[in-house]
């Protein structure tokens, strides 16, 4: 955008944008099945995979994973059922995904 003064003076203002697209975070790292009985599997395409950790509704950790896998690998949550979150940390990356146990 320019705006001009009566002192003749040009100011210029730039808009950038600080998001980052969902569908490209959503096309790196997959939980499927979701909902789940509590074994689930993890896709995070060919990111090398630092650690995974879950959470429960009320913020506790249930479950840390260090690890260095890619690709797929399977979980299991032995805990009641609810609303889960996990949290996937790769050399690029840190994603939260949430997870639905029936």
């Amino acid at each position: 955008f320019d705006f001009v003064q009566a002192s003749g003076f040009t100011v210029t203002f730039s808009v950038t944008s600080l998001s980052i697209d969902a569908n490209e975070l959503d096309s790196r790292t997959h939980i499927y099945p979701n909902p789940s009985n509590g074994t689930f599997n993890l896709d995070v395409s060919s990111d090398q995979v630092i650690s995974v950790k879950i959470y429960n509704i009320n913020g506790q950790l249930i479950q840390n994973r260090t690890t260095g896998f890619t690709q797929i690998n399977e979980f299991t949550i032995q805990a009641e059922s609810g609303i889960y979150f996990v949290e996937v940390l790769t050399e690029k990356s840190k994603n939260i995904l949430k997870l639905i146990k029936e």
